[in-house]
């Protein structure tokens, strides 16, 4: 395999294997190649080190505005529902994963199980106590239909929507077949779109449904998140 100089080149070594000695030799020397090469690929050792699991993101979510504080953080709020010119006004806490409201002297708590808030006493006095849910409240907008948005010179913003009576039929659970009639609802938000207050305007379905109820001619339920922004109320 060396040169005329005695020298081992690339070309002696391409001149031997051409040769008659050299080509009984090449499956050999082409076999102990390519298990030097493989066992040099296989003895490089992998790369350990575990992949790790992006930080969790802020919510993610369709909507335009902000409700993971109302999800994951403890606050107080006002559940306001107002017959005609009569309002009640329940005082609401949100701890971990239980809602306590309360009117008067008389508490009800209510308590999330398998995704579900439920209530702890026998009976609740709110109609609509699924409002008091922010994932059902999540559901009820995004079955709902966007109409504007609204910015204001202090900065806060409202999102105005419309929902018909079929679409609040079922987040109610109820049986029979309602109209395609709308209802409205108000999202305010501060400048950083949080979720301040939500005025659901449910007049038409509730007169639909209660179709007995001769009386009533509107129905309001507005909820105020936090207690500093309580006197959004008025706004």
């Amino acid at each position: 395999m060396r040169d005329e100089k005695g020298n081992i080149t690339i070309k002696s070594i391409w001149k031997w294997l051409r040769s008659e000695k050299g080509r009984k030799y090449s499956f050999v020397i082409f076999y102990i190649f390519f298990f030097a090469f493989l066992f040099i690929f296989l003895s490089i050792p992998a790369d350990t080190e575990p992949v790790r699991d992006k930080e969790p993101e802020e919510e993610s979510s369709s909507l335009p505005f902000k409700t993971i504080k109302l999800e994951n953080n403890d606050y107080n709020f006002t559940y306001q529902e107002s017959i005609n010119d009569n309002s009640l006004i329940y005082k609401g806490e949100k701890k971990d994963k239980n809602i306590t409201i309360t009117i008067e002297d008389n508490t009800y708590n209510y308590y999330y199980q398998d995704g579900a808030l439920l209530l702890e006493n026998e009976a609740s006095p709110l109609k609509y106590s699924k409002l008091l849910d922010i994932y059902e409240i999540k559901n009820l907008i995004k079955s709902a239909t966007f109409i504007s948005k609204v910015e204001y010179p202090s900065k806060k913003v409202d999102y105005n929507y419309e929902i018909s009576n079929k679409s609040l039929q079922e987040i109610f659970e109820v049986s029979e077949e309602l109209s395609d009639v709308n209802n409205k609802i108000v999202i305010n938000c501060n400048e950083d779109l949080e979720v301040l207050k939500i005025s659901f305007d449910i007049t038409n379905y509730y007169k639909e449904v209660n179709r007995e109820d001769k009386e009533t001619n509107s129905y309001l339920i507005v909820i105020s998140y936090g207690e500093e922004y309580e006197e959004s109320n008025s706004n």
